[in-house]
């Protein structure tokens, strides 16, 4: 990873549930033609799927966490896929805090196995820090300590916890987001090593995966 600059806010995630709705079949009122005024075949129309209204999921730090029994109990856990990472908005624009030229990056998460909480997670896609453009117009990584950057093809170990409403928050830093490298969990640079992390650092998908759902039982 490059040296990135590292400053300290919460990310803003929204995920997206499966689509859900069984709207049933819409019976179209009989046209007429304009020219004969005899009524044409009527029409009918599939079900539309209706996706859920998006969840937001804002970074929140210090949650403690000492045990897999806990992060089990936290929310949902899941290992998932990097799918997609682009441009997202002018940080200098949509954060009032900004007040030099940053480009936020939008990261979207496959759902691959779901090990604690909502089976029906899908996709996330997470709002990052991104970028710092300096005056050149070259791009310098920014990441917070604690947090790994994430790249197309990565696998990811992620916790998000529901709050009332519509609303998840995450363990932030080294609590709740996760990368593996080479087959194995790894620690994001300049993060503490959380008891959670110490449980897992090593272990592969499957292990961590074991060892969760036994947790979570």
């Amino acid at each position: 990873m490059k040296d990135a600059n590292r400053l300290a806010c919460a990310a803003v995630l929204t995920l997206a549930l499966s689509a859900c709705s069984n709207t049933g079949i819409d019976v179209a009122t009989p046209a007429t033609d304009p020219t004969t005024g005899q009524s044409q075949p009527t029409s009918t129309s599939a079900p539309v799927e209706q996706p859920h209204d998006p969840i937001i999921v804002e970074g929140a730090f210090g949650i403690g966490l000492s045990t897999l029994s806990e992060l089990a109990e936290f929310g949902t856990v899941f290992i998932g896929t990097v799918t997609s990472e682009e441009d997202g908005d002018d940080g200098s624009v949509t954060d009032p805090y900004v007040h030099d030229r940053q480009l936020r990056r939008l990261v979207t998460i496959r759902v691959d196995r779901v090990l604690a909480g909502d089976d029906a997670l899908r996709v996330v896609t997470t709002r990052t820090l991104g970028w710092h453009i300096e005056t050149d117009g070259e791009r310098q990584e920014m990441v917070q300590d604690g947090k790994p950057w994430l790249s197309v093809g990565d696998k990811v170990l992620f916790a998000a916890a529901p709050e009332p409403g519509t609303s998840y928050h995450y363990t932030a830093g080294a609590d709740g987001a996760f990368v593996f490298r080479d087959g194995t969990l790894q620690a994001p640079p300049g993060g503490h090593i959380s008891p959670i992390l110490k449980r897992l650092q090593g272990l592969s998908e499957e292990e961590i995966a074991r060892a969760i759902e036994e947790a979570a039982k």
